[in-house]
């Protein structure tokens, strides 16, 4: 089965990013990201994996040595003319556990560091695979909106899965030490 990891949203931010991904692909003819798969963050960029035990093992190992942390989505930004998408800060706690998870998951993944490099801008797509011209048009729409902001827990990691046509919430994992806020 094909899975990633990542961080799934939750009240007035899961609410935003669906309205907003709804919003866009009415109003622009582009992909409906709310209807493909949950509203998140990616951590790790989907792979395939048929002992989901191997993946169970390495991320409850993981998140009993992560520390929470709060972290900020909001602004918009975007990856070249492809991709626009809502920015997250990074901070130490959220960018240790991204690479001890991508480093823990290589095994299975055989995911490469040049990777790692290309994915380590944490972010939550709200438009994907556009042209140059449906870029130029949502980023001029953007722009003109209220820039979103909210203040988020990282206490958690989401494995994702797509048992069919759409990625699923598939497990949970608490991050079992929490800092001072």
């Amino acid at each position: 089965m094909k899975y990633f990891i990542g961080y799934a949203l939750e009240r007035e931010a899961k609410w935003y990013h669906e309205e907003l991904t709804r919003e866009l692909a009415g109003r622009f003819g582009v992909e409906p990201l709310h209807e493909k798969q949950p509203p998140h963050i990616t951590l790790i960029p989907p792979f395939s994996e048929k002992k989901e035990e191997r993946i169970f093992s390495i991320l409850k190992e993981i998140v009993c040595h992560a520390s929470s942390a709060n972290f900020h989505l909001g602004d918009f930004g975007h990856f070249g003319t492809g991709v626009i998408f809502l920015k997250v800060s990074c901070p130490k706690p959220l960018a240790l556990f991204h690479r001890a998870v991508f480093d823990a998951l290589k095994p299975i993944t055989h995911f490469s560091d040049d990777l790692y490099e290309k994915h380590k801008t944490l972010h939550s797509s709200v438009a994907r695979f556009l042209s140059e011209e449906q870029f130029r048009v949502i980023w001029q729409y953007l722009l003109a909106l209220p820039s979103p902001e909210f203040t988020l827990d990282f206490d958690r990691v989401t494995l994702f899965a797509k048992p069919n046509d759409k990625w699923e919430l598939y497990k949970q994992f608490i991050l079992l030490r929490n800092i001072a806020k």
